[in-house]
């Protein structure tokens, strides 16, 4: 026991379960929303978020409890798709699904730009530049934005 009577790990960290941690973590496996688990726990999501810091065990079945309810919501879709029902019931389903497994569910784009062979950084040339068509209608527009005044005087 740690000197306020907590038990502690060896790292100094709490341990001890309050009373309303069951019911949190119960309906956080129901519903991945912190909101609403808090809410059925009767806590601020300050104080979840505060011993979910300094309780390890505790972050641990928050965590596992978050898998729980994402498996149920994953399982709810793949019911609902195998139906062909309820198409406002699968976009909110794809959209916790993104949210909560971004590595299977996220849709990724990779944008890569590659300089000259001996790793440089990509670069142009100032006449290159004023030689783009646009270049300089967008410095002039750049320039009256930033005084503000619209005018295109840039001051």
């Amino acid at each position: 026991m740690g000197e306020n009577g907590k038990k502690q790990n060896g790292n100094g960290r709490n341990t001890k379960k309050k009373p309303w941690m069951e019911p949190f973590l119960s309906q956080l496996r129901l519903s991945p929303s912190i909101t609403i688990a808090c809410e059925f726990a009767g806590i601020a999501r300050k104080t979840a978020y505060a011993h979910r810091k300094t309780n390890p065990a505790f972050a641990q079945e928050w965590a596992d409890a978050i898998e729980a309810s994402v498996d149920r919501v994953e399982k709810a879709l793949f019911d609902v798709a195998a139906e062909m029902k309820h198409k406002g019931s699968v976009t909110a389903a794809i959209f916790l699904l993104k949210s909560h497994r971004p590595g299977n569910y996220r849709e990724t784009q990779r944008h890569q730009h590659e300089g000259v062979p001996d790793g440089e950084p990509i670069r142009m040339a100032r006449q290159e530049l004023l030689a783009e068509p646009g270049y300089l209608a967008y410095l002039r527009q750049r320039a009256s934005m930033s005084d503000g005044s619209g005018n295109g005087n840039g001051r």
